[in-house]
């Protein structure tokens, strides 16, 4: 509340106008449920309490679970499957897998994802299941041939390189606050920084095993 005073005592003084209605407040737990005993305002109006909440266009949810997240990104990826195989499907399977990894595999806001968040990979069945669909080949297809087809990385090592360029940025960024950040929590598997910095060296570490055994 005193943080929030600032702010309204801020925009008091320099004309600054705040909207308590787009402002919302959240807490952090792993038990989901809101917590509406504590009551804080902003600019003299009291602020509601949300278990998750739109963020630069990506959901965030109290207890960091991607579900919400991936069931949005999920309704979205499919539509645009859909409309890119009734539409496009004159045009030839190069042109087409050209429109399915610029049209539908943006993966937004996946940089800050959890990567040992189980709802993830409900993304990695459904990319999946499209190259298969888009191709028109038998659903039993293994997924080590998709990524030749689609002639792309298999989506998995595109959202894990997505995370680690991201921590990698924020390792050696020109802000200081950004730096101190990345570096005080990168070892710390507590954190999400941490903990996918050891998710993707674990699985660089499993490549390299793997291509050496063979």
């Amino acid at each position: 509340q005193e943080m929030l005073n600032v702010c309204t005592n801020y925009g008091k003084e320099y004309d600054v106008m705040f909207n308590p209605k787009k402002t919302q407040c959240m807490k952090f737990s792993t038990n989901s449920s809101k917590d509406t005993n504590i009551y804080v305002k902003l600019c003299d109006q009291q602020l509601s309490w949300v278990n998750s909440f739109k963020y630069l266009g990506n959901w965030v949810s109290n207890t960091l679970s991607e579900d919400i997240e991936i069931d949005r990104k999920l309704g979205v990826f499919f539509g645009n499957v859909n409309n890119l195989k009734t539409t496009f499907r004159n045009i030839g399977r190069k042109n087409l897998f050209i429109l399915f990894n610029s049209y539908c595999c943006h993966l937004y806001g996946s940089q800050a994802w959890r990567l040992r968040d189980k709802n993830i990979s409900r993304m990695y069945t459904a990319w999946n299941k499209a190259v298969r669909h888009l191709s028109d080949i038998p659903y039993n297809t293994h997924t080590r041939f998709l990524p030749y087809i689609v002639d792309t990385l298999n989506i998995k090592e595109q959202i894990y390189i997505r995370s680690a360029k991201m921590i990698k940025s924020m390792l050696v960024s020109k802000n200081n606050s950004v730096r101190f950040l990345a570096r005080s929590n990168v070892n710390n598997k507590l954190t999400i920084i941490g903990e996918n910095w050891d998710v993707i060296n674990c699985c660089v570490e499993l490549n390299q095993s793997v291509n050496s055994a063979k």
